[in-house]
């Protein structure tokens, strides 16, 4: 992998393949549920899935509202895969 220098004296960089987790990130577009309901929605969604990491819990955040829908992103930690 390749880190430009201004990156490297100019940001905190992190080797994210040295833990046992990796954060996930999604833009979902076009959601159209009550906000209300939202997070419950995406916790439901992601239940049955044993790779997802919990603490922390999935965030869910509101980027865009349009006509009736919305784009939302979903945050969460799952566990990384075995090395071979």
């Amino acid at each position: 992998m390749l880190v430009p220098n201004n990156v490297v004296f100019t940001e905190v960089v992190t080797n994210r393949s040295a833990y046992d987790t990796r954060r996930v990130a999604l833009q979902l577009a076009d959601i159209a549920v009550d906000f209300n309901d939202l997070s419950r929605l995406v916790d439901d969604a992601l239940a049955p899935f044993e790779a997802i990491v919990r603490p922390p819990a999935p965030k869910v955040t509101i980027q865009k509202v349009g006509d009736g829908t919305a784009t939302i992103g979903v945050e969460y930690c799952s566990a990384a895969r075995a090395r071979t």
